[in-house]
């Protein structure tokens, strides 16, 4: 019986290191033409978006009532002891306290739709939305969705839009 080895041929090992060397370049190349082309497509300055587009960037506050959890265990004190009134609220496992949290997001429409984070609104008693000059509107939620951490508010820009109902006034025009 004869055996044979299964080792590649001289051959076969040359035309894989071409077909490798082929593909490596071929790879390169692609690179670098992709580079290159993105490169080109990109702008001088973001200055114009930014000018145009930072209006509609927003500040949410929002408040939420969270609870303190438990307690730690607390000695006992004798009766009367001016230690007991000290430490008195430490036993307490029923403490509730305000805490208020910062988020950004964007304004979408004229009509006061916001986009955000879910988790920045996520359990809020309250939320608001605070614009660029530092008006401040009370927010609806109109949607959530925990998995894409999204969320949809709605605010009600009113007197906004009835001074500037064509949305041209710019910071330092005066009004007629």
């Amino acid at each position: 019986m004869q055996v044979r080895m299964l080792r590649p041929t001289v051959g076969s090992v040359a035309q894989m290191q071409r077909v490798f060397l082929c593909q490596f370049v071929m790879a390169f190349a692609i690179l670098f033409v992709s580079v290159g082309a993105s490169a080109a497509d990109r702008p001088d300055s973001f200055a114009d978006q930014v000018e145009k587009l930072s209006p509609a960037v927003v500040n949410i506050s929002t408040t939420t009532i969270v609870n303190n959890g438990q307690a730690m265990d607390m000695p006992q004190f004798p009766p009367g002891s001016p230690f007991e009134e000290f430490f008195k609220n430490f036993g307490d496992n029923n403490r509730q306290r305000k805490a208020q949290s910062l988020g950004s997001g964007f304004i979408i429409d004229d009509e006061g739709i916001v986009v955000t984070n879910y988790h920045v609104i996520e359990n809020a008693e309250e939320i608001r939305v605070v614009l660029a000059d530092e008006t401040s509107f009370t927010a609806e939620v109109l949607g959530q969705d925990q998995k894409t951490d999204i969320a949809v508010l709605k605010i009600d820009p009113g007197i906004k839009n009835a001074i500037d109902p064509n949305g041209t006034l710019n910071p330092g025009k005066l009004l007629p």
